[in-house]
């Protein structure tokens, strides 16, 4: 998806279900119809709106011209030889990457996020 297609949709896993029972209703649809797509989006976390098999077609078409499914991919995971440490590199919804280090420690497991998609600095 080109970026210019963020600015003209909306993020539909960041609705409440709710919200996304609002916005159903203004399509026009029955307010069951926003469980059922929150239920797609948040427990079998599909990637397209092609993926939900009880949703109408003509439904479907709507929701992808309106809205956007974001998702994340692993591009690459490193494991220490050392320890249980795991590196991962994620590919964003946008085509832009972010890491990630999962250490574990005595006491605890310790999560390290990129908060900010590449670096300016050197």
């Amino acid at each position: 998806m080109e970026t210019a297609d963020f600015k003209n949709k909306k993020d539909i896993k960041s609705l409440t279900l709710s919200q996304l029972r609002e916005e159903i209703i203004n399509l026009g649809e029955q307010k069951f119809k926003a469980l059922q797509i929150y239920q797609w989006l948040h427990q079998k976390k599909v990637t397209s709106f092609d993926e939900m098999s009880n949703i109408s077609e003509k439904l479907r078409n709507t929701l992808s011209e309106k809205y956007y499914i974001t998702h994340h991919k692993i591009i690459r995971k490193l494991s220490s030889k050392l320890d249980e440490t795991k590196k991962y590199l994620f590919e964003l919804y946008d085509g832009n990457c972010v890491e990630t280090v999962l250490m574990k420690y005595n006491h605890a497991w310790s999560l390290c996020i990129s908060t900010q998609v590449g670096c300016k600095m050197g």
